[in-house]
């Protein structure tokens, strides 16, 4: 369910608040849930199942139904606006995934799940259940999926995209569809044929994204040097993390922290206490307070590529207007 505009903007107000005060007036906007490490492909650019890496080896993992119906309970309690549904692997391979989709629809949270969109025809109506599905679809062709993916799924992915953009209108439904390209040097000639593609299947946005690499795929990440559709944009640069105030991921192995790059960053264990104990600890908030005087950012160099910049310059700036912190011009 989404949030009326009104209540999404006093609840960010909140969290702002919260970050001003180092205190804690309600729970995050975001909860990240990663449910399986289960995975049926091998995408080359993947943090866990790129072939080499050594986590294919680990035995398969499946978060306890039990588990997420008391994480739904503190999501209501805490106000939290959007659950994300992922996993170190794909989220509808969960056994039992359209279970879980059944009960979160009855909670007040906007649910997104991110899939690679090889799901069986049998679970279009539990993903009809989301607000929102972020579908991974990084080649153009069979041929291109086969060497980027490592399976043989394409055709597969392209009918369900197709499926539930045309269900979605048969039942009225409100599930919006983003379409992600993770830019790498395989797939980086043929980026315009990949996003026309995407629309002519039913997404309603692209997302064109640099792989993010590691020891195990540096060979195939985009360099500095190499052409894209778009060059980054630049901004006011903020060197202070506001994210512990606004996102909380929870992993299979049960570290919870504000950061889904930074393993480090370890703010409670999901299984040795309730999600909302974690969230107000006084570990997790010498944490945050740690990101909010930059002293974290330092750190880490995954800082320099924040997915969340945005919304830390939004808060620094909405709190340079409460006169408690000046914000650093643009270069």
């Amino acid at each position: 369910m989404i949030l009326e505009k009104n209540e999404q903007e006093r609840r960010w107000r909140l969290r702002v608040a919260g970050a001003r005060d180092e205190k804690l007036y309600i729970g995050p906007e975001i909860v990240h849930l990663h449910i399986t490490n289960r995975c049926n492909l091998r995408c080359r650019y993947c943090w866990h199942h790129s072939p080499g890496n050594p986590e294919l080896a680990h035995p398969a993992q499946d978060l306890p139904f039990r588990k997420f119906c008391a994480i739904l309970k503190d999501c209501r309690t805490l106000k939290v606006n959007n659950l994300y549904i992922s996993g170190e692997g794909e989220p509808t391979l969960h056994p039992r995934f359209a279970q879980m989709m059944d009960l979160a629809e009855q909670y007040p949270l906007a649910v997104t799940v991110f899939s690679n969109a090889t799901f069986p025809s049998s679970l279009l109506p539990a993903l009809l259940k989301a607000d929102h599905l972020v579908v991974d679809l990084s080649a153009p062709d069979a041929a291109d999926y086969q060497i980027i993916h490592g399976a043989d799924h394409f055709n597969r992915v392209v009918n369900n995209i197709k499926a539930l953009s045309q269900m979605r209108k048969d039942l009225g439904k409100h599930l919006s569809i983003t379409g992600r390209c993770v830019m790498n040097r395989i797939n980086q000639p043929r980026l315009h044929e990949i996003s026309g593609l995407m629309r002519s299947i039913g997404v309603d946005s692209i997302e064109l994204v640099p792989m993010q690499p590691t020891p195990f795929n540096r060979d195939i990440a985009i360099k500095p040097k190499d052409p894209l559709p778009h060059g980054p944009k630049k901004g006011p640069e903020c060197n202070r993390c506001f994210n512990g105030w606004f996102y909380l991921s929870a992993r299979l192995n049960g570290q919870m922290s504000y950061c889904c790059r930074v393993p480090q960053i370890n703010t409670g264990h999901l299984y040795r206490s309730s999600l909302k104990t974690a969230w107000g600890s006084k570990k997790f908030m010498a944490l945050r307070v740690l990101g909010k005087t930059s002293q974290i950012n330092k750190k880490f160099k995954e800082c320099a590529e924040c997915h969340y910049k945005r919304q830390n310059i939004a808060v620094l700036l909405e709190l340079a207007r409460m006169k408690r912190i000046t914000p650093r011009k643009s270069p």
